[in-house]
């Protein structure tokens, strides 16, 4: 069954839908009471098809109050956190886009293993770890050798939270197909990561992308997938005829991204540009090359090859934030005296070698540096440590710190 279908089955906008019961209930909608396993409590999700058609009721259903806020409450709201930072966030919905033979799938491989290998720095910007599945839609004959070459090009393994999908189908308007992913998915453990499909032409097959209606279904599908993971989705999509136009179909997706990035070739040089940051600056770009990696030899004894992604220039150094504030900065240096004598190793997975400490003791340590009143010490010091974790100086494990 496909959204539209669904729509005039039902006789509702699924956008109702997702909007009252969250992407579950739409996967619950047509998986006629079989639920989808919970991932979190982050949804008020419905245990029945009987239960979410009550969601109408008999009288209509019943819209909640909108919310009102002063605007100096909404300076506390949290600001974006990233996955790689400036590039991807954490959440939402991405795309990597480009001409075909740009490198764009070449390019998104690699920032898709810098994540799942907890790299610390992509071109430089810093790498979040999280699982991730890349859904190989395209050119599936040649991602065993795109895997095989940066394996042999970095001289280790690829990362056990790298996922593939390939050869099997997806069509993103078959709610089937959305809920199967979103099980397989789930079963391997990728959950507040990362999906990649590439390509959405592909997800997508006899859609006509300039329709308002259908690019609305896609979105509508994609948000579904990542409501019902969490963490990030990335479409990866061509341009259009002309050079400088962008995303190719309807201006919907591009509105619609939190986070694009375009991917341009010139010849033999190549290169990657911040083209949307939803909240944050754009515009950021960087080169790179595609380099020959040679695999083997195929049974005629000529040379199997692939390529890695090379920067053309050395990648800007990277500077971790600095505490801010006299009082952030008493708390750093006693948090510091405490790290330097931790036995505490192995927090941090992709540096071992890091030391950590107890977040009470920092708080108890850092409490006894300040010169305010003996009684706020302790929540004046645990909310400078907080304030350091959400602005990526220490990170948290909900029990331990350590310098990112």
């Amino acid at each position: 069954m496909t959204l539209r279908s669904w729509r005039c089955r039902m006789g509702r906008d699924i956008n109702d839908l997702a909007m009252e019961g969250g992407a579950d209930a739409i996967l619950l909608a047509v998986a006629n009471g079989r639920r989808v396993p919970k991932i979190s409590e982050r949804n008020s999700v419905p245990t029945s098809v009987a239960q979410l058609e009550s969601v109408d009721g008999a009288g209509g259903h019943h819209e909640p109050p909108y919310v009102v806020r002063r605007a100096s409450d909404v300076l506390s709201t949290k600001p974006m956190r990233w996955r790689v930072h400036g590039v991807l966030p954490e959440s939402g919905l991405a795309a990597f886009y480009g001409p075909s033979g740009g490198g764009k799938s070449f390019l998104l491989l690699d920032i898709c293993i810098a994540i799942a290998e907890g790299a610390g720095h992509w071109f430089g910007r810093r790498v979040k770890a999280a699982p991730v599945a890349y859904v190989c839609l395209e050119g599936e004959g040649g991602i065993s050798k795109r895997l095989k070459a940066w394996s042999i090009h970095n001289g280790r393994a690829l990362p056990d939270a790298l996922h593939v999908v390939m050869s099997q189908p997806v069509d993103l308007r078959s709610l089937s197909d959305v809920q199967r992913l979103c099980e397989a998915l789930i079963l391997a453990g990728v959950q507040d990561g990362v999906v990649a499909i590439d390509t959405l032409a592909q997800a997508t097959p006899g859609f006509d992308e300039n329709s308002g209606q259908d690019m609305s279904e896609v979105l509508t599908a994609s948000k579904a997938i990542q409501a019902t993971l969490g963490g990030l989705v990335i479409l990866v999509h061509h341009t259009g005829k002309t050079d400088g136009k962008g995303l190719r179909g309807h201006s919907s997706l591009l509105a619609a991204l939190d986070s694009s990035i375009e991917v341009c070739r010139n010849g033999v040089e190549r290169n990657w540009s911040v083209a949307k940051s939803k909240d944050d600056a754009d515009g950021e770009s960087c080169e790179f090359q595609l380099d020959r990696i040679e695999l083997d030899d195929d049974e005629d004894g000529n040379p199997v090859t692939s390529c890695v992604i090379n920067p053309s220039a050395a990648p800007p150094n990277w500077a971790p934030e600095k505490p801010k504030g006299d009082e952030q900065i008493l708390v750093f240096e006693a948090i510091g005296k405490l790290l330097l004598g931790s036995k505490v190793f192995g927090k941090d997975p992709s540096h071992p070698s890091r030391p950590g400490v107890f977040l009470e003791e920092a708080v108890e340590a850092a409490s006894n540096v300040l010169t305010c009143e003996v009684n706020r010490r302790k929540n004046r010091a645990r909310r400078a440590i907080q304030r350091m974790i959400a602005r990526e100086i220490y990170a948290f494990d909900g029990e331990f710190i350590w310098l990112r």
